[in-house]
């Protein structure tokens, strides 16, 4: 009985499982199996994969590759032998300097930012530098690194992107705070600007200005929203008020008022009241003897804004007031000419009583002194001055804050 032959098994080849690669053994002995010699010999190869930082040529002179049968197929790993102790070494800083590129990432440094720190965290890793916490230190507070091995200054990314801005601080801002605070700054500025007319409040300088005068994200929000209201009222009172209280120049520069990076928010909001007090005096002037009143205006806002009233309710207070004086002043004018003779007072002077009474509570004695001759006069008929209404008013009013 003739005795059948067994057919030779195929070796099989196996090869280190190389993580780096992605390829477990089993994959490698697919990439074996399948490099059986052809006519054509393919070659077989490997993704590239840059935590190395070899080429595929670099892996054939270093032993990611052998040859069985005239076809190259990969070792999963490079020998030993031929590969020098630096390649190694560039391997690991490789990696590291991936590693901390994605830490910078994980604490919201902009992706484009974190991708250029690799050269600066190179400079440091060859000066001996591997702590990873103290690279990041170096990078996030350092305007820039200088090579002991080849002296060359390099500069920080972050610094030149963020770091810059704590210059004009009186105390720099941790990343975590700076970043989305600039970010956020030039984002809310973009998000008004529609035609392109903003770009200056999102330069670097103005920038500086808003972090050095504590103008949060928020604030400009509001300021900016507030001068596009202003700017589709178009309330010609309003902007001649500020240009006659010395706020702007012409009414193109609206926007610049409250948007202004010269001015902190408190400073603003002084400035937005004074305007919210002198445009309701302005606002009567056509109707009687009425006129703005600058410095009073400015006095009268600061202590309102003191005791904590905002724009809106600053705004409600003047014009109750003034719709009071306005009702007043000529009347009285005219009364004091008729019994105080040499000693009658201005339109000027009495507004500037009726001022210290309807708002300060300082009570206009020459009003009252008035109101009771002129009353006396027509033997108790209402007369042409209306009877002082101080409480009443000021009723109204404690309900505002």
């Amino acid at each position: 009985m003739a005795v059948k032959k067994k057919s030779a098994a195929k070796p099989k080849i196996t090869t280190p499982n190389n993580t780096a690669f992605g390829l477990t053994d089993i994959g490698f002995q697919n990439a074996a199996k399948n490099a059986i010699p052809t006519e054509t010999k393919p070659v077989i190869t490997t993704p590239d994969n840059t935590a190395f930082g070899l080429t595929e040529t670099e892996k054939r002179i270093y032993g990611f590759y052998t040859t069985q049968s005239g076809v190259e197929i990969p070792t999963g790993g490079a020998d030993k032998d031929k590969a020098p102790d630096d390649k190694t070494k560039t391997t690991g800083q490789t990696n590291q300097i991936y590693i901390l590129i994605n830490k910078l990432k994980s604490v919201g440094i902009p992706e484009g930012l974190a991708n250029r720190a690799g050269a600066f965290f190179t400079a440091l890793q060859d000066d001996g530098i591997d702590d990873e916490d103290n690279m990041i230190d170096i990078f996030l507070n350092a305007k820039s690194y200088k090579a002991k091995k080849t002296g060359q200054e390099i500069a920080s990314p972050y610094y030149q992107d963020f770091g810059k801005f704590n210059d004009g601080l009186s105390s720099a801002k941790p990343a975590g705070v700076l970043v989305p605070l600039v970010l956020g700054l030039r984002d809310t500025v973009r998000k008004y600007d529609t035609n392109g007319s903003l770009s200056l409040y999102a330069t670097d300088e103005s920038i500086q200005k808003y972090l050095k005068n504590d103008v949060k994200v928020s604030d400009l929000d509001g300021n900016l929203n507030q001068a596009r209201l202003r700017g589709i009222t178009a309330d010609p009172v309003y902007t001649n008020t500020l240009i006659q209280m010395g706020f702007i120049k012409t009414a193109a520069d609206l926007t610049g008022f409250f948007a202004s990076p010269e001015l902190g928010q408190k400073q603003l909001e002084l400035n937005r009241n004074s305007a919210a007090i002198g445009a309701e005096a302005l606002r009567r002037a056509k109707e009687g003897g009425v006129q703005l009143d600058t410095d009073f205006a400015k006095k009268e806002a600061a202590r309102l804004t003191a005791q904590g009233y905002n724009e809106a309710q600053v705004s409600a207070i003047a014009e109750k007031g003034y719709q009071f004086i306005n009702r007043n002043i000529m009347p009285t004018v005219k009364v004091s000419g008729i019994y105080q003779g040499a000693q009658a007072a201005t339109a000027g002077t009495i507004q500037s009583e009726l001022q210290q009474q309807e708002f300060m509570g300082v009570d206009s004695q020459r009003y009252e002194t008035l109101a009771e001759q002129e009353a006396r006069s027509f033997q108790g008929s209402a007369g042409n001055i209306r009877s002082p209404r101080i409480s009443s008013y000021r009723d109204d009013i404690t309900g505002l804050i």
